[in-house]
């Protein structure tokens, strides 16, 4: 809170709770904001992804060590995702059981 009542004196009246809940959008003197945050990540999305297809389609292409390097790399990745879900599901299901 110290941070945005430094930065953004007109909201030192205001609790965090207020602020986050924007209730005070409508009171607000700042301008609309430029950029529709959805618009702009679903083409920064596309971009990316496009991005990643190139240089697959690269690394595909030359073969060699580069791709070994990143196909393992991936698979790493979807291995740590794969664990880290279950362990999710299990320390939920241990939640769920212990609500009952």
């Amino acid at each position: 809170m110290r941070f945005i009542h430094h930065w953004i004196s007109e909201l030192k009246p205001y609790g965090l709770n207020e602020i986050l809940r924007g209730d005070l959008l409508t009171e607000s003197t700042y301008p609309q904001p430029i950029l529709d945050w959805a618009e702009t990540r679903k083409v920064n999305g596309k971009v990316v992804s496009n991005l990643r297809k190139q240089v697959k389609e690269r690394l595909i292409a030359e073969g060699g060590e580069e791709f070994e390097s990143a196909q393992t790399a991936k698979q790493t990745v979807e291995k740590y995702r794969q664990y880290h879900d279950r362990e999710y599901g299990t320390m939920t299901a241990r939640l769920a059981e212990s609500e009952e």
